[in-house]
């Protein structure tokens, strides 16, 4: 069973491998949601983690990895310049006379 949680600055992948074998992990199954992911933090361990189609579950355990979510910079500081700038265009400071 695996699933994914997130929300804007973080994301959760679980992979929980009940079986008596170990298990294959196909990372890139999930290319719609783990793109721009590079490395997470295993939660359990504290150990830095990156994942690959390679990565191998070992038999009846769980793989909990946190993901910081990166941050388009241009987009956070344009948007954070509207909502600053936006009372000073209401007032008309920024038209030309």
């Amino acid at each position: 069973m695996q699933y994914f949680r997130n929300n804007d600055t973080d994301l959760v992948f679980v992979f929980i491998n009940n079986s008596d074998k170990e298990v294959k992990l196909t990372w890139s199954r999930f290319a719609e949601i783990n793109s721009g992911l590079a490395e997470g933090r295993d939660v359990v361990t504290g150990n830095a983690v990156t994942l690959s189609d390679d990565t191998v579950v070992p038999a009846n355990t769980a793989l909990v990895v946190e993901y910081k979510r990166r941050r388009n910079h241009n987009w956070l500081n344009f948007s954070y310049l509207c909502k600053l700038l936006a009372p000073f265009w209401r007032q008309g400071v920024f038209v030309s006379r």
